[in-house]
């Protein structure tokens, strides 16, 4: 575009901005506002067309949805999450269903026929401290283990893949224990792992503080954060599960608690007292307490109230209290929403409405758990499985890819597990028949490390092994 047709633009613009503004003061263009500025000159703003009623107020001044927005949220400190964990109930199970959940059927190593890796990980107690790990990071929005490796380095020393001679121990350390600075990353632009931790600082309880290289580090890292609202410790670490479920929570809590209170004035007595307001007047108020005095002595003894035929009364009113256990069970429902855990599993209570066993939402609860153990632990247990595997004294019992499994955490009953193997038995007969497999091969992938619906084909089997007679 030349000069000359930019002009004509610019030219044809400022014409229809100038109409905009005489039909704004005239009235005719209701689509658009005056805003004055300090320089004096009015500018032209557009009014987005949306639902209005002049007779209810939709869409108007008097509509009272037009002034709802979202306001500053309260960020949780690390010592009110503390007191969470330790005096709510059901923030404390909030954080502990979905960690315990993810651990409680732990693993299975495929390769590790004799289970080598996993006596080595039951020593170090690895299922516990991954658990007490996860509650950590749900907890404060992140946490480490610490792999003591013995290679022949320091803490604060790259591992040496090719001298551990074994893992030792794990140390499990919250985000609360650990401090970071820029001095903790790398900021070599030229080294592949540029704006990584090189090193985690840390501080426990006891003992000294220590650095400790990222490579023998189990990273846990909580909820993602918006940069714009990174602040504090959520800048690299994440949020607490806590702080997004903060209202709800809190919404929940103030419910039981104000109904307990109401336990207490669930029984309200009215005594009427005969003259009690001029007795007041004349300033005879020992006279009432006296007289209450004696009723509460003979409320005492004859666990009955003694009263004045002329004039004086007692009468006992009950609290209405309908209603409030619905309003409860909706707290409950709205916390389970926020937090993704069903009803059954984070109340222990029974399932209610159309889905009367709960089965759907413990379903896709489970799916979400394996989700997690897929994004949030998977990473680390290989790690861990991998350093355990290239010692020494593992090393030499010769398993070549160690493959990491979840155990399922559905429960089948008897009868449906009978069926389950009835069906496998029938498959694994069939291919057999077929020469698809061998009987090694079947016995080795179901009984080798408990019964297991999966099959393993030996990669050495010879063909003729496999060629088998229809009918033998």
């Amino acid at each position: 575009m030349n000069k000359k047709d930019k002009a004509e633009v610019r030219k044809n613009y400022i014409r229809f901005a100038g109409k905009l503004i005489r039909d704004a003061k005239d009235k005719k263009n209701t689509s658009v506002k005056l805003l004055s500025h300090s320089d004096g000159k009015s500018r032209v703003e557009k009014i987005m067309d949306g639902w209005k009623n002049i007779m209810t107020g939709l869409g108007g001044r008097m509509d009272k949805s037009i002034y709802t927005n979202f306001s500053g949220y309260p960020v949780l400190s690390d010592r009110t999450l503390s007191e969470i964990w330790a005096g709510d109930g059901y923030g404390a199970r909030i954080i502990s269903v979905v960690a315990d959940d993810m651990t409680r059927k732990w693993i299975t190593i495929e390769g590790d026929s004799d289970n080598i890796i996993l006596k080595v990980m039951r020593h170090l107690k690895t299922e516990n401290m991954m658990n007490v790990a996860l509650k950590w990071k749900r907890l404060f929005g992140g946490s480490i283990v610490v792999i003591g490796i013995n290679d022949g380095g320091e803490l604060w020393e790259p591992v040496n893949e090719n001298k551990i001679k074994s893992v030792d121990w794990l140390r499990v350390f919250d985000r609360t224990q650990i401090s970071l600075t820029t001095m903790n990353f790398v900021d070599d632009t030229k080294d592949p792992n540029y704006g990584e931790i090189d090193f985690i600082s840390v501080t426990p309880v006891y003992g000294s503080p220590f650095n400790v290289h990222i490579s023998r580090v189990l990273m846990f890292k909580g909820i993602p954060t918006p940069h714009n609202i990174a602040i504090a410790n959520f800048w690299y670490w994440g949020m607490s599960e806590l702080q997004p479920i903060w209202t709800n929570l809190k919404d929940l809590g103030a419910g039981i608690n104000n109904t307990s209170k109401l336990l207490f004035e669930f029984i309200i007595g009215k005594y009427k007292f005969k003259n009690l307001a001029k007795k007041v007047a004349e300033g005879k108020e020992d006279e009432v307490r006296k007289r209450l005095s004696l009723m509460d002595t003979a409320k005492s003894v004859l666990q009955s109230i003694i009263v004045d035929a002329d004039g004086e009364d007692y009468t006992r009113d009950s609290a209405n209290a309908s209603g409030i256990a619905d309003i409860l069970d909706r707290f409950m429902i709205f916390l389970s929403g926020a937090t993704g855990i069903p009803v059954t599993r984070l109340f222990g209570r029974s399932p209610a409405g159309l889905n009367s066993t709960g089965e759907s939402d413990l379903m896709n609860y489970y799916d979400m758990i394996a989700s997690k153990q897929r994004t949030e632990l998977m990473d680390q247990i290989e790690k861990l499985v991998f350093y355990i595997n290239n010692s020494i004294l593992v090393k030499s019992k010769g398993i070549k890819e160690p493959m990491i499994k979840f155990n399922s955490l559905f429960q089948l009953t008897e009868k449906e597990e009978i069926t389950n193997r009835k069906t496998q038995a029938d498959t694994d007969k069939i291919y057999l028949d077929m020469g698809a497999i061998t009987s090694e091969e079947i016995r080795e992938s179901r009984f080798a490390n408990g019964y297991s619906y999966e099959t393993t084909l030996d990669p050495d089997a010879d063909e003729e092994d496999l060629e088998v007679t229809p009918g033998e």
